[in-house]
Order: C-alpha cells, then sequence, then structure tokens
C-alpha cells in the first residue's frame, strides 16, 4: 500500500505545472533567437562601425507592475590586463566616450521575431551606463560594468512569465581602434544577472547560474573557461529610481 501511495505521489507531481524559467542570454548583433551570436571576431583595422551586446531574458513569474532593471555584466581578458581598446566610462580611459548604452529595441535588424519590447522602443524608459570598473575583485584582467533602466513609476509594464524580454544593447564603437591597443585581445563578457524590480513587491532576480542561460559572449573567440560568474548583491527598487533624481 505504501509503495501505491508513493507511486500516484510521484505521478501527480510530474502532471503539476512547471515553473517558467528564469535565464538570460547574452549575444552580439541581434537577439539569439533572431540570428544573434555568441562570439564576434574583428580585423580591428577600423576606426569606424560599432559592436552591439544585446541583454535579454527570461522572467521566471508575471510582474503585473514591473518599472526597473539593474543589471551588472562582467569581462575577463586572456590578457595579463584589461587591454587599453576595453577601458571605457572612467576619466582619462583610452576610449572613454566608446561604451554606451541603447534601450530601443528597433535598433535590432531583427526585432520582434523572439525579443518582447517592455521600453516602447526606448520612449517611455531611461537606460544608464551607471559604472565601469576596471581591475573588478582585485584582478588586473577582470571589469565590471553596470546598468540601471526605469520605467516611470506611474506607467509600470506587465512581464509574462516565459517571455523571452529585449534587455538593452550595450554599444561598443571601434573608436580610436588604431591608437588604442588591446582590440585583437580575446575576451568574454557575461550577463552576470538581471534585477526585475516592481513598483510594490520584491524584486525578482535572474541570473547566469540559470540551466537554461545562455549568458557569455566572446570577443575574438575567448575560450569558454574565460566566462566568469561572480555574486552580484542585489539592488532595490528605491536604489534604482534614485539614480533618475
Amino acid at each position: 500500500m505504501r509503495l501505491v501511495t508513493l507511486l500516484l505521489l510521484a505521478c501527480a507531481l510530474t502532471l503539476l505545472p512547471r515553473a517558467a524559467s528564469a535565464d538570460v542570454f547574452l549575444s552580439w548583433t541581434d537577439c539569439l533567437g533572431d540570428g544573434g551570436v555568441s562570439d564576434r571576431t574583428s580585423a580591428c583595422t577600423s576606426d569606424g562601425g560599432v559592436n552591439r551586446l544585446i541583454a535579454h531574458y527570461t522572467s521566471p513569474s508575471p510582474i503585473a507592475n514591473f518599472v526597473a532593471i539593474d543589471a551588472t555584466i562582467d569581462l575577463t581578458s586572456e590578457d595579463t590586463a584589461i587591454p587599453e581598446w576595453w577601458a571605457f566610462a572612467n576619466a582619462g580611459a583610452c576610449r572613454q566616450t566608446a561604451a554606451s548604452i541603447n534601450i530601443d529595441v528597433n535598433a535590432l535588424p531583427n526585432f520582434g521575431a523572439s525579443c518582447a519590447d517592455t521600453w516602447d522602443g526606448g520612449a517611455s524608459a531611461t537606460g544608464l551606463f551607471t559604472g565601469y570598473l576596471i581591475g573588478f575583485g582585485g584582478d588586473p584582467n577582470r571589469a565590471r560594468a553596470v546598468f540601471a533602466i526605469a520605467r516611470g513609476a506611474s506607467s509600470p509594464f506587465s512581464l509574462q512569465a516565459g517571455t523571452t524580454y529585449f534587455a538593452f544593447i550595450w554599444q561598443i564603437t571601434n573608436g580610436l581602434t588604431s591608437t588604442c591597443a588591446g582590440c585583437a585581445t580575446p575576451v568574454a563578457v557575461v550577463l552576470n544577472s538581471l534585477i526585475l524590480s516592481p513598483t510594490t513587491g520584491p524584486a525578482v532576480t535572474v541570473d547566469s547560474g540559470e540551466a537554461g542561460s545562455q549568458p557569455c559572449a566572446t570577443w575574438q573567440t575567448a575560450t569558454p573557461a574565460t566566462c566568469i560568474e561572480v555574486p552580484v548583491v542585489p539592488r532595490t527598487w528605491g536604489s534604482v529610481k534614485s539614480l533618475y533624481r
């Protein structure tokens, strides 16, 4: 009788609906489902053009009043230090203005096929490339980039579980490639985590450790072993909102 009970319980569990996946994805040029690729190579012979990294994700559960994303991207160089070519944002950096954030999904070649938009083509939100630390964790060959995107609190968006959503584009131009060394150095770029914030209730963290995630995009065919993931300390919607004051 006990065996029968256990078998019935096992059958009942298999019939329960499975939770939606909670995954993060990072790819070059487009969303992975629309022809985006995990590796990008460059001849490093031109100062013109732009390289686009696309961050996208699925939410594990519906979020009726979603308004903001807090994102973390980690980089690891296969050289002993982050090359000058990847020195962004900070004063005195070789390519200080070469990286920026874009939240207009229409910049993607195949928008609409697999990635849904939550920012109304960028019209209803503000995106910020908020910080870039070279030497993250005490390692000179690593860097961390942080981003924040937020809608107005009075116009939240309803996220559906299991749907793949566009988060943002990290745009990296080829400007000063002829001046700043290191374009040819292999670098791994990992979308470490996305924190999805509602106007009320707890934030939802979607990280690179989920089974279905494809968080690593490589530059100049960096080896998979270079894709290092580091835990991120969550921030609240209040802390993200403060960036826009």
